[in-house]
């Protein structure tokens, strides 16, 4: 049996390499972002719907153009994967449409608003560094172990701080389900006034699990500081500042 699995660590880049980390994430939104424009005004004057072949195809004149010819500088495969992501979006659009639910048409990607990208393959792992093509050895934080088949690796921004995650394939055993014996079952439901509430066995006993104390500690900050960001001017210094404090408490919350 084969399982996906995701290992998440902090990076620790140079202060060059957080320059390209910026660069090469601009990039990525810069094509999906064009890339949409362009099939909005295919089908606006044509009715013509632009494919992920036909836009990839179009990705290498991009680069002979004065004005785009930047994108040499980044990782062709990165800016591919945009490009699948917004054929992506679409097929999901379409789909959406199809099983007659909200269709949410694609929307254009913002910066500072989960910057990130993905490399499918070319990623390397030695110990605490990994050689990213067109960026070299950058070191992380290993906090754990690394196991089965690298399959892609994406990096991504959170707050003040980037973060690679390494996709991997794992193979292990197809697990074997015990059976259940009813006097030892436990049922747990999540809640927002209760962290958990536990249902054991038969008698269906009840036990209360509170609030881990970080969360407590955490969640009033968070609403404070949502309010204060959305009293903000929207694209101001201070709107920015906010948003980075804001993103910055989530990351904390996410790895307590």
């Amino acid at each position: 049996m084969i399982i996906r699995s995701a290992f998440l660590f902090r990076l620790k880049p140079k202060k060059s390499q957080l320059a390209q980390l910026a660069q090469f994430s601009g990039a990525c939104r810069y094509i999906y972002n064009r890339g949409l424009e362009e099939r909005k005004k295919a089908y606006e004057d044509n009715k013509q719907s632009l494919t992920y072949y036909e836009q990839n195809i179009a990705l290498t004149t991009l680069k002979k153009i004065e004005e785009t010819k930047w994108l040499k500088e980044v990782h062709s495969q990165i800016l591919q994967q945009a490009l699948k992501d917004l054929d992506q979006s679409f097929q999901n659009f379409f789909r959406r449409i199809k099983q007659k639910q909200v269709p949410g048409y694609p929307k254009f990607k913002s910066r500072g608003v989960r910057d990130s990208f993905r490399y499918p393959q070319g990623v390397k792992i030695s110990d605490n560094q990994a050689y990213l093509p067109k960026i070299g050895w950058v070191s992380f934080i290993k906090s754990r172990e690394i196991l089965g088949m690298l399959k892609h690796t994406t990096l991504s921004r959170r707050g003040d701080h980037w973060y690679i995650s390494f996709n991997c394939e794992i193979e292990i055993e197809t697990p074997q389900r015990p059976p259940i014996v009813e006097e030892k079952a436990v049922g747990i439901d999540v809640g927002l006034i209760h962290y958990g509430t536990l249902a054991v066995g038969k008698a269906n006993h009840h036990a209360i699990i509170p609030p881990p104390k970080f969360l407590k500690t955490l969640l009033p900050r968070m609403r404070v500081l949502s309010r204060r960001l959305s009293k903000k001017q929207k694209g101001s210094q201070n709107w920015k500042k906010a948003k980075r404090q804001l993103a910055k408490l989530h990351a904390k919350i996410r790895h307590a």
